[in-house]
């Protein structure tokens, strides 16, 4: 792990050396344009994003093509959608950008 993971994620630091091997070896790294999509609405949940720089924005389009944002995520923290998602084994209901 770089110290930016373990500045913006202290938590990190105290896993048990075979776990951080394990994020360490299976974490991808992103770095995504300004409104760059990330996760696409009504995709497959196949990663949980933790945010290292920047914010992600999670958000709708209504039927009269409006977008309304749901919330944002920020340095440091991650997408409990995605996290739902995941454990539920359905399809990501919005859009990551």
């Amino acid at each position: 792990m770089d110290d930016l993971v373990e500045r913006s994620f202290p938590f990190v630091g105290t896993l048990p050396v075979p776990l951080r091997d394990a994020l360490r070896t299976q974490t991808i790294r992103k770095t995504l344009q300004n409104r760059q999509v990330l996760v696409p609405g009504g995709s497959e949940c196949a990663y949980l994003p933790f945010v290292l720089e920047g914010a992600l924005r999670i958000y709708k389009v209504s039927e009269a093509g409006k977008e309304v944002t749901l919330y944002r995520i920020e340095q440091g923290e991650s997408c409990i959608l995605s996290a739902t998602c995941i454990l539920n084994g359905g399809s990501f209901p919005a859009i990551a950008e």
